[in-house]
């Protein structure tokens, strides 16, 4: 069956909640507070409704997850159609029958050709944990991620050489968008994923999808207070007012520049080691960086996407710009059982 998943379809997941903060008033965990490496994203995509904590209230984010619940997840944020339990053949795989919880999301997630069985597409594996390598051609595959063949991420990726081939592009296009990212270069293909770094994985993987999706192709950070937004010139009443950064970074000024494809943004001063997030109707984008404190601009690195002069294999997609309040408009909740 021909994957219909577009752009639009899997970032309407945004629309579910504002991002603007990261949190209620409390944690939705009890084990991830604010101070946890991965708690911004486990709380946005906890919002949407893709994953669920156990009973006792926690989640768990140092656990690996199953590729089971990776099914779920994926079904839930591309909001793939699920089956009804009596249309599903009686034995998808040899160990997942249509009595299986999660038998309509591994149906549907390998309809779309996101996710293939094991041991000769004999069994599906739903209890076994998933490698980050398999992770990584799983995202790729259901986000519709694209070789960047010039800007991106261009950072070798050191440990590439001990995954199996079979991943290594995949990998390869994950690093060049930046939703993997690691200090020392190494991407450990061969562990596990846990459940706080795959929340992660999803939540990059969206603002990806909506920054391409609006046509942005670049983010240039010009000075410490001015910033230059490139998208494609098909892009037309993309609105200057509806960009905003978190962290109490105001934009003073927002213009369109004259004979390109440039809005140009002025911000109030930035604070040294604070990171702050671009938004696009309160969508979020998949530029950030690090504030520098009025220091010397040369050697601060953005820490999201920054797609420079973008030629990607396929093109980028284009949408209206009323994207946001269309799939505000137009989101359903997916409901899908899952127990954790």
């Amino acid at each position: 069956m021909k994957r219909t998943v577009t752009a639009a379809m899997a970032m309407s997941a945004l629309a579910l909640v504002p991002q603007m903060t990261i949190a209620a008033e409390s944690p939705t965990f009890l084990d991830v507070n604010e101070n946890h490496t991965h708690y911004g994203a486990i709380e946005r995509v906890a919002e949407y409704g893709f994953i669920n904590g156990y009973s006792d209230g926690t989640y768990q984010p140092q656990a690996s997850i199953s590729r089971g619940h990776v099914a779920v997840i994926i079904a839930r944020a591309l909001q793939l159609d699920l089956p009804d339990q009596n249309t599903l053949p009686d034995n998808l795989f040899a160990d997942v029958t249509n009595e299986h919880p999660h038998a309509a999301a591994i149906y549907a997630v390998q309809e779309a050709g996101i996710m293939n069985g094991r041991e000769g597409n004999t069994i599906f594996a739903p209890h076994q944990d998933i490698s980050r390598e398999q992770m990584a051609s799983v995202l790729v595959r259901a986000f519709e991620l694209e070789l960047i063949v010039e800007g991106g991420n261009q950072e070798p990726i050191t440990d590439i050489d001990r995954a199996s081939e079979a991943h290594q592009a995949n990998i390869g296009i994950l690093s060049q968008h930046e939703i993997t990212r690691t200090s020392d270069g190494n991407f450990r293909p061969r562990e596990n994923v846990s459940r706080g770094q795959f929340a992660t994985f999803i939540d990059r993987s969206l603002s990806v999808q909506y920054t391409e999706a609006l046509g942005i192709t670049r983010v240039q950070q010009i000075d410490r207070n001015t910033f230059d937004v490139h998208y494609t010139e098909t892009i037309e009443n993309l609105s200057p007012d509806n960009f905003s950064f978190t962290n109490d970074l105001d934009i003073l000024d927002a213009t369109p520049m004259d004979d390109i494809a440039v809005i140009r943004l002025v911000t109030t001063d930035d604070t040294f080691g604070i990171e702050y997030t671009l938004y696009y109707q309160e969508g979020r984008l998949s530029f950030s960086f690090i504030g520098n404190g009025g220091s010397d601009v040369e050697g601060m690195m953005p820490v999201g996407t920054l797609i420079s002069d973008v030629k990607k294999v396929k093109g980028t997609p284009r949408v209206k710009i009323g994207l946001w309040e269309e799939l505000t408009s137009s989101m359903t909740k997916m409901a899908i059982s899952m127990t954790d």
